[in-house]
């Protein structure tokens, strides 16, 4: 039903339904958020963050959302085995906190194959900046 209808049409909803949607977001992470108590708070933060940087070191190679998978699948079982009910929505909210401050990721330079002579040399490609 929604697959027919063109961006076009979409565009000027998302324009301004768009910062609505986001502050929404943000007010419904902020009550959640104030009603954990503060030792737990803190320790749903720091579990989260911890969670993070271990599934970001143990699985380099793997897509994001099998990172954010295996990653929530680690953070529910270790909030069950604690016995802290936690809402989904703020877990979440919590990873992707976590997400956005690691610190970015070294990009491997691009490297174009050149041809000299009779061997190839493998030279990697600057682009200007």
């Amino acid at each position: 039903m929604f697959l027919n209808i063109p961006f076009t049409t979409w565009l000027p909803i998302f324009t301004f339904a768009g910062p609505f949607l986001v502050a929404l977001a943000v007010a419904l992470y902020d009550l959640l958020l104030q009603h954990l108590p503060e030792a737990r708070r803190a320790q749903v933060e720091q579990l989260v963050a911890t969670v993070v940087a271990a599934v970001e070191q143990r699985d380099q190679g793997a897509p994001g959302p099998v990172k954010k998978a295996n990653a929530l699948a680690a953070i529910h079982q270790v909030l069950a085995a604690w016995h802290l009910p936690v809402p989904d929505v703020l877990v979440e909210m919590l990873l992707e906190s976590a997400v956005a401050a690691l610190p970015p990721t070294v990009q491997s330079v691009p490297v174009v194959p050149v041809t000299a002579g009779t061997s190839d040399v493998k030279v990697p490609l600057v682009t200007g900046q």
